[in-house]
């Protein structure tokens, strides 16, 4: 596929996952899709995975939002750099532990990586660099 065509197919599946219709989220994804966060280590996997994602990021993260400042796409991949901010308003647990609420609102300049397979996603990689008052 082209660079531009990847580019779509990301913004695409982003939108969709988070306006939690998963079912087209999941058609812009490979039935074999990694979704990694790497600052908790935690990997999801398939469709039910990505939604799995979308729903725990959602949960701990209330009124979640993001703006995509930079988007870098070639005929294997798509990087993008956003800033999310979101109201971290409950308690999540994590494979590396508890996290406690801090009840406030956030920010974080972030990225993703997403490999592409086919014309899908099949690898979404997230990093983050949280503030000091993030979980």
């Amino acid at each position: 596929m082209s660079a531009g065509d990847n580019a779509a197919t990301v913004r695409a599946l982003i939108k969709a996952a988070y306006e939690r219709d998963y079912e087209t989220a999941a058609s812009f994804a490979s039935p074999n899709i990694q979704v990694v966060d790497e600052r908790t280590g935690q990997t999801f996997t398939g469709h039910d995975g990505l939604r799995e994602f979308v729903e725990y990021w959602l949960s701990v993260f209330r009124d979640y939002q993001h703006d995509i400042t930079n988007m870098i796409a070639d005929e294997h991949g798509v990087s993008i750099e956003y800033v999310f901010q979101a109201w971290h308003a409950h308690d999540a647990s994590l494979q590396s532990g508890e996290v406690p609420s801090t009840r406030h609102s956030i920010q974080s300049r972030s990225a993703a990586f997403f490999q592409m397979e086919d014309g899908k996603v099949s690898g979404y990689h997230l990093y983050y660099n949280p503030p000091e008052q993030f979980p």
